[in-house]
């Protein structure tokens, strides 16, 4: 009795067992792909920073839109999704090799099989090549340069150059070749792929770098400095680059040539240029930083004491507009520079969001003390000098220009 009840036993555990490995193996089994597991992030609007929602209610609904976000900067991402009406499609690929693979840290792993290694991105940009294979309709593509436009699959940029020369918009942030024949990655191909001149408005510029041990280092020849002046063109239009701490005071941007039409130029060079691509549309820019935004500057040392990255965020999502083919976005004006203008910019500086960390024992972040210490500083200037501050807040924000329908308050634009 207990040797039939044994061999039956172990007779449906073996059934059990065969099951589960069919199961296993019927996608396979029937020519189907199984299931991939991936290992990334969704960017939510759950965690709400202060922010102007420059355009988050537009004609024809939210833009579908792909984009490659970093992680040291991921929340660039989130900050346009919280001042623009997105339904994004995201990747996330930081171009620094550790970061990209233990920055986040559900997928923090020894063994590199998660998300790369050294020298090893095909992980994150085998991730890159399922979306843009995939049949979802982007309206617009946000690419940022990474370590080069050749470390992409062939697949991907052979379906970015597809999808923009049949209407989607694209976005390049600092588009470069890539040295793939200096330093290779695992799965780069032996030559870079120039391709990426046939489709950007900015060219020409060198490679950055990649050191022995893997990292990039930006190339300081390439780069160089100066104000930045709008052209006429639509993306600029009404937007006082004085707000901007490149406008007001200059800033890094990498040497290209303009193949299509300047926004935005600075020392005869151009920042900001479009073209068209078949039917698309596409926006470059030159500027230099790992985020979808210019470099954060330090407030104090700048004397910018007015919520910059406003404006900032504001011309990337009018470039993303613009490459959308899509109406509405951001007011075409707001508010002004000039220090002379009737009005006042009232209201909190709030810091761009950032690691929270503790200042001299007393819970102040280091923006903060910086803001005080600058307002403070201020002060003391206008003293010796026998001035008045003028009007405006302790932080000695520019006065704000009331244009026609939109009032000034708070920090923000805002529609009468």
């Amino acid at each position: 009795m207990r040797g039939a009840f044994g061999r039956t036993a172990r007779g449906a555990a073996l059934a059990v067992l065969v099951a589960a490995a069919l199961a296993t193996l019927g996608p396979s089994l029937r020519g189907e792909a199984p299931a991939a597991v991936r290992h990334d992030i969704p960017f939510t609007t759950a965690v709400v920073t202060p922010h102007v929602p420059w355009a988050t209610i537009l004609p024809g609904g939210p833009i579908r839109g792909f984009f490659v976000p970093p992680v040291t900067e991921g929340r660039d991402m989130v900050e346009l999704m919280q001042r623009l009406s997105l339904a994004p499609t995201t990747v996330t690929i930081d171009r620094n090799w550790d970061v990209n693979c233990w920055g986040l840290g559900d997928y923090y792993d020894s063994e590199h099989v998660l998300r790369g290694d050294r020298d090893d991105f095909r992980i994150v940009y085998r991730y890159v090549e399922e979306e843009l294979l995939s049949a979802k309709p982007f309206e617009v593509l946000v690419i940022p340069g990474l370590n080069g436009w050749s470390r992409y699959t062939r697949k991907t940029r052979d379906a970015i150059l597809r999808r923009v020369s049949e209407g989607a918009g694209l976005v390049l942030l600092h588009p470069f070749v890539g040295d793939v024949k200096g330093h290779p990655f695992l799965g780069d191909e032996p030559s870079g792929d120039g391709r990426i001149w046939e489709i950007s408005p900015l060219v020409g510029v060198p490679d950055d770098e990649v050191s022995d041990r893997g990292y990039p280092e930006p190339n300081r020849e390439a780069i160089a400095e100066g104000q930045w002046r709008a052209r006429p063109h639509p993306i600029v239009e009404g937007l006082d680059l004085g707000l901007v701490p490149s406008g007001a005071r200059g800033g890094r941007f990498y040497r290209y040539e303009a193949r299509g039409d300047v926004a935005i130029e600075a020392a005869g060079l151009p920042v900001v240029a479009t073209r068209t691509y078949g039917q698309g549309r596409v926006v470059a820019f030159a500027t230099v930083g790992d985020g979808f935004v210019p470099e954060a500057v330090d407030p104090v040392k700048t004397r910018t004491y007015w919520d910059y990255w406003e404006y900032e965020y504001s011309l990337l999502a009018r470039a993303v507009l613009w490459a959308a083919r899509r109406r509405g976005g951001p007011p075409r004006g707001g508010v002004s520079s000039d220090p002379c203008a009737d009005g006042e910019l009232r209201g909190r500086s709030h810091p761009r969001p950032r690691l929270a960390r503790r200042a001299g024992g007393r819970g102040r972040s280091p923006d903060a003390e910086r803001e005080r210490a600058g307002a403070r500083d201020g002060d003391a200037v206008a003293r010796r000098r026998g001035q008045r501050r003028p009007a405006g807040d302790r932080t000695g924000r520019p006065r704000a220009r009331r244009l026609p329908g939109w009032s000034v308050g708070r920090g923000r634009d805002r529609a009468r």
